[in-house]
């Protein structure tokens, strides 16, 4: 648990735009580097980068970006320079990162990338002690003009959608915090040196080292599924009045899907209303911490999807409707879901809903016959199912993620009711589990197939050599990143599908071949390592031997 300080917190605030929503994680610590002797500082973590600030906190330092980390380990040894009886709380935390040039951490700020030489003197030991005796004593913002202006952007954009096709699903992530290794690599690319900083933090309850893992991780899956995508766009500070008109249209918005669902109107409305909400998600990350303030929508969100699974629609079309409306709702789920470490509210939302409620949310999601049985599917149904499952995945592997943090990031009165015995229980009870990870493999192997401009090559049983060593987009790479990271998860824990395993050698064995990985996965994705590493795994299961 990290230790408050009202003076480092008041900093934060100087520096950053919403420094709660940026930063998630902060502590005191003793830095040793090239250029920093045993120096107390403190360090603070973003979405994409560490952060060393003085002590007392004037200005930042050097940061550096998880774009040129290399590495991060957790050593256990004894901080011989402090005083015995603060040698015991420390936490010996090494970095390794190379000495590219990065994106700064904030618009606002001017921040050198380590390992920049300090301009402050550093202190001596003695001052170290006595500053650790004395330890308890806006990244990126658009400007969203009005909330009836944004709101009639969202009604205009979902009018010209639903004259046009789909847009491809969102899809999803793993976490670090499940892996038993202490430390976590990945080789720098091309001829960098590699510096190494060790950061002692002076907290024994501190979940810095393991939220570094999951912040370094997430940042990775990111920066490769945004390869290819334009994303040049100039951050801006909001303004207080911004601030209050993207809450005040959130809750208008919150308050008319409320309604509508009360009132059961019929499905065109509910999904023109949940466009909406995934449309101002888009344009302002602040969203997301609205939607966490209490339960009322995570909560709307389960309901409809229940409710339209359990509707007895034989109109073909209307229930394609249903269909497109529960994968919107799902796909708004994983949005909402997606890089919430550090993010409390989200936390205790899952943790306040009820077992019931969990329950029913998994059902849903492994869902097996979202259309009537007796229907013959059309490829446009096919399609619908197929964009269903891979959002579903991108949620349960979100939620796989954030009850494996449960153990060390969750600071509440009582014990968590959502944890990952119980959702893997949940998942494992559940008669469409089988059908569910079917449609999974059968997925990643159509990515695997995938040409550069989206096609695909045949059916799941014709590889062409025109696709066979084509590299995925960084996107789809993610994609089948996280369907293994769930297909993983449910074999080591969910026992009668293990017995199932072996089902999937053809594919893993003659499609998803060993000498297309390096080809798919090209070394220059930051995430590569993890898909090979992951890939690897599923195979040792699936084919019961080393690969």
């Amino acid at each position: 648990m990290a230790i408050k300080n009202s003076k480092f917190e008041s900093f934060l605030n100087r520096i950053l735009d919403d420094w709660e929503q940026q930063v998630k994680l902060y502590e005191p610590c003793v830095v040793l580097s090239k250029n920093e002797k045993h120096s107390f500082r403190f360090m603070f973590a973003t979405g994409d980068a560490i952060s060393v600030t003085e002590n007392p906190p004037k200005s930042v330092i050097f940061s550096i970006p998880f774009s040129t980390m290399t590495g991060i380990e957790l050593i256990h040894d004894t901080a011989t320079f402090l005083q015995k009886d603060l040698q015991n709380i420390v936490q010996h935390v090494l970095i390794r990162h190379t000495h590219r040039t990065t994106k700064k951490l904030a618009p606002t700020l001017n921040l050198p990338t380590a390992p920049e030489e300090s301009a402050h003197t550093t202190k001596s030991q003695t001052s170290i002690v006595k500053s650790v005796l004395n330890l308890l004593t806006k990244k990126k913002s658009e400007d969203f003009g009005s909330a009836t202006s944004l709101r009639s952007n969202a009604s205009s954009n979902y009018n010209s959608n639903n004259n046009s096709n789909r847009s491809e699903s969102t899809e999803a992530c793993e976490t670090l915090s499940t892996q038993s290794s202490s430390s976590l690599s990945r080789a720098p690319s091309g001829d960098l040196g590699v510096e190494e900083i060790h950061f002692y933090i002076l907290n024994e309850t501190s979940t810095m080292y393991q939220m570094l893992r999951v912040l370094w991780k997430s940042y990775m899956l990111n920066a490769t599924s945004s390869i290819g995508i334009d994303v040049t766009s100039t951050p801006t500070k909001s303004s207080k009045t911004q601030k209050e008109t993207t809450k005040v249209l959130f809750s208008s918005l919150k308050e008319d899907l409320i309604s509508a669902y009360k009132r059961n109107e019929c499905v065109e409305v509910i999904h023109k209303y949940f466009f909406e909400l995934q449309f101002i998600a888009k344009e302002k990350d602040s969203i997301q911490h609205l939607f966490w303030r209490d339960t009322e929508l995570f909560i709307l969100c389960g309901q409809t999807l229940t409710r339209y699974l359990n509707q007895q629609t034989h109109d073909v079309n209307e229930r394609a409707d249903e269909i497109e409306c529960m994968v919107l709702v799902v796909e708004i789920l994983a949005k909402m879901l997606h890089q919430t470490e550090g993010l409390t509210a989200c936390h205790k939302v899952l943790q306040t809903c009820s077992a019931a409620f969990h329950a029913n949310l998994i059902s849903s999601l492994l869902h097996e016959h979202l259309f009537p049985p007796s229907l013959t599917m059309s490829e446009n149904m096919m399609e619908l199912v197929d964009e269903y499952n891979t959002a579903a995945t991108d949620v349960l592997f979100h939620l796989m993620e954030i009850t494996a943090q449960v153990s060390w990031n969750w600071n509440g009165s009582k014990d968590p009711d959502l944890t990952g015995q119980k959702l893997f229980r949940e998942i494992e009870n559940h008669s469409g589990l089988r059908t569910f990870i079917d449609r999974i493999v059968s997925r990643c192997v159509r990515i695997w197939e995938r040409n550069t401009d989206g096609s695909v090559s045949g059916s799941p049983r014709s590889v062409t050599s025109l696709s066979a060593h084509e590299p995925l987009s960084g996107a789809d790479t993610v994609t089948i990143y996280r369907m293994l990271f769930v297909l993983h998860q449910c074999l080591l824990k969910c026992k009668p599908l293990a017995r199932h395993a072996p089902k999937y050698k053809e594919e893993f064995r003659y499609f998803i071949r060993n000498d297309t990985e390096t080809s798919k996965i090209p070394s220059s994705y930051p995430c590569c390592s993890m898909v090979l590493e992951m890939l690897k795994n599923v195979k040792f299961l699936v084919l019961g031997e080393n690969v």
